[in-house]
């Protein structure tokens, strides 16, 4: 998806990067470069609502840890 933007440059190359093991997820960081840094906000905005959509479309949801909360009498 970076690498179709029309606003990323293509050299270098977008990549990923796996940053970190966590205990509920993996951290990624995904590494992109634009000819206008002031844009980069916009263009990040971009680059996220697109892979939202996509793990919508894939039915890929994002693990979130579930606290359970016991209540004696």
């Amino acid at each position: 998806m970076a690498k179709n933007a029309d606003y990323v440059v293509s050299d270098p190359s977008p990549r990923v990067r796996y940053r970190d093991f966590r205990e509920y997820d993996i951290l990624l960081q995904l590494l992109f470069w634009i000819e206008e840094p002031k844009l980069g906000g916009k263009y990040k905005h971009f680059i996220i609502k697109d892979i939202a959509k996509r793990f919508k479309e894939k039915g890929i949801r994002l693990p979130v840890p579930i606290n359970e909360v016991l209540l004696k009498k």
